[in-house]
């Protein structure tokens, strides 16, 4: 009688599984499901779209395969690994060579740069430049009305605002610096620069409807690795702030973009 009952209880104990052996079962399969399912279902992105997002996020990739001046097998060895992971699968670098030469032609209708109405005598050069930056507060337009009003009796001056959300720019000649901070000396000074020039191109107000127009200028100016420090533009002006160092090659670069139209300044 004492080994039925026993042999009772052990029934019992298997026709009722604990709750916890229910749910390991229930992950096993589910994990069985997504192994099974990354090994053998193959991934529904092709390779076009995987190279698509390699190329978006790569600073010039785009206009160097346009030009034609990138090396496509040393550039496929090259992406073969992240291409691989983001697939699931192998790839060889035949195939990413093909997928980037159909690719190719998209590229350069669509890189194409715009015609704009530059010329060579449209470049003006500004040089002893500096810049205060300042946060902003209600006390900061007076503090400008006063700065320019301290201005009219001298000389003709380059002096250029630039108002954000949260700060305040003032990019001026060098040798009146001392009077924008003697004005300012109340306002919090975020940061100033010194040696720096300006390069203003003159354009016509129909390039303000050109897609691409001040991208392509600072491209020319990113590529010869010419740092830019500040833009302003107005609608018939653009002007590029550099290092008083780099103004010589700036000018140099923006004016060869003018008369070989590979770039649109």
């Amino acid at each position: 009688m004492y080994g039925h009952r026993r042999s009772g209880n052990l029934y019992s104990r298997k026709e009722k599984p604990s709750l916890a052996s229910h749910h390991f079962g229930v992950k096993f399969l589910v994990s069985f499901y997504n192994f099974r399912r990354k090994r053998y279902i193959p991934n529904m992105r092709t390779i076009r779209d995987v190279l698509s997002n390699v190329i978006a996020s790569t600073p010039f990739l785009e206009s160097a395969l346009a030009d034609g001046i990138l090396n496509l097998t040393a550039f496929a060895r090259s992406i073969r690994p992240e291409v691989e992971a983001d697939l699931l699968r192998p790839v060889s670098v035949g195939s990413l060579v093909m997928a980037l030469k159909r690719m190719m032609p998209k590229l350069e209708s669509t890189s194409s740069s715009p015609a704009v109405p530059w010329s060579v005598g449209d470049l003006t050069v500004r040089s002893h430049l500096s810049e205060l930056t300042l946060q902003w507060s209600d006390t900061v337009l007076a503090k400008q009305q006063q700065f320019l009003e301290a201005m009219r009796e001298g000389a003709q001056r380059f002096v250029a605002f630039a108002h954000g959300v949260r700060e305040v720019t003032v990019i001026m000649d060098s040798d009146i610096e001392h009077l924008a901070r003697e004005i300012f000396s109340s306002e919090r000074c975020l940061s100033r620069m010194s040696d720096l020039a300006a390069i203003t191109l003159s354009h016509c107000p129909d390039s303000a409807s050109t897609p691409g127009v001040y991208y392509e200028t600072l491209k020319c100016l990113a590529m010869k690795a010419i740092n830019v420090v500040e833009v302003i533009s107005t609608p018939t002006e653009f002007t590029v702030v550099v290092h008083h160092s780099d103004v010589d090659y700036a000018f140099t670069v923006l004016r060869g973009g003018i008369a070989d139209r590979r770039c649109p300044v």
